[in-house]
């Protein structure tokens, strides 16, 4: 279980406005990456037609489902110049 290697990753946000786990956004990010997509409205598009397989085979829960380009953490990692969105 791949998530399992993400969940020890140090959150900063404040708990009360966490809408999608850190965990789970790696995970997706490594696995949409790794099939190709290399911006994020590209990952977005790649996990929204894969849910099901991350939650069945990554055993993701996806309680508000795919972040989108415009979410929190994706403008927090815009922020700090990690990822390209």
């Amino acid at each position: 279980m791949m998530k399992k290697y993400f969940e020890e990753l140090s959150d900063s946000r404040q708990q009360g406005k966490i809408k999608y786990k850190l965990a789970e956004v790696a995970v997706m990010a490594i696995i949409a990456v790794t099939a190709g997509a290399e911006h994020w409205s590209e990952r977005v598009i790649y996990c929204k037609s894969k849910q099901d397989i991350l939650k069945k085979t990554y055993h993701l829960e996806l309680e508000n489902g795919i972040p989108t380009e415009d979410s929190e953490i994706c403008n927090r990692c815009k922020s700090t110049g990690n990822c390209q969105c």
